[in-house]
């Protein structure tokens, strides 16, 4: 067999298992590699706005609990200020199809699709769930996200 008959060698795949911590962290970080790791790791992250509503979601068991009596004294245990605390909880405002949706995004192909925490609140702070679903669905559908009703 002549040297010019072998099959070109199959590219070399280089794998690098990096390992980020901070001082005093016990967590180790490892990043993805390949473009298919990539690509599976983004899948299985939650997107913010899921986050964020689980984050209100675990913010309100506190105050149910009685752990945090306030939003001054959760603020503080949380270490964000009492505005931010009001921002989160107001996710749960959303009507309940619509928080089951962001939940549901996880592994969302296209990010840019994934609703900003502005636009939420923004859908949040319409009262009425019929409005509400009403700007979701033209959020969805890429159109400008509603404006905040005005205050009286």
């Amino acid at each position: 067999m002549a040297m010019d008959e072998l099959p070109a060698p199959a590219a070399p795949t280089l794998r690098v298992t990096a390992q980020f911590k901070r001082p005093g962290d016990r967590r180790k970080t490892t990043m993805p590699v390949t473009r298919q790791e990539i690509d599976e790791e983004r899948a299985n992250r939650p997107t913010s706005a899921a986050v964020l509503l689980a984050t209100a979601y675990r913010l309100e068991d506190f105050l149910r609990s009685g752990r945090d009596s306030a939003l001054p004294d959760l603020a503080r245990t949380v270490g964000v200020s009492v505005p931010r605390i009001s921002q989160i909880l107001s996710l749960l405002l959303l009507a309940p199809d619509i928080q089951e949706a962001i939940l549901d995004q996880r592994g969302a192909i296209d990010r840019k699709l994934v609703p900003s925490e502005r636009a939420l609140r923004k859908i949040a702070a319409e009262s009425r769930w019929e409005k509400q679903r009403a700007a979701w669905r033209e959020l969805r559908a890429g159109a400008p996200a509603p404006e905040s009703p005005a205050r009286a």
